[in-house]
């Protein structure tokens, strides 16, 4: 599951269930439910990027820097 989720990374395993057959128990049935987004507008997987590389740099910024401590 985790190669399928890190070679499509907007994918999500969201469930997996293994029921063995009545029949044969050697036999099972594998069901895996897979979601993904689908978005309205077709420049929302490019803005969402740019917002992730934003909040990557602050993210970054931040800390390199100390935070300050006030005093009163």
């Amino acid at each position: 599951m985790a190669a399928v989720e890190k070679g499509s990374p907007y994918l999500n395993v969201a469930e997996v269930s293994v029921n063995a057959s009545d029949k044969n128990p050697g036999q099972h049935a594998i069901d895996i439910r897979v979601q993904w987004p689908v978005w309205a507008a077709a420049n929302t997987p490019t803005d969402l990027q740019v917002q992730l590389d934003e909040m990557d740099k602050m993210s970054a910024h931040s800390a390199k820097k100390p935070a300050k401590i006030q005093t009163q």
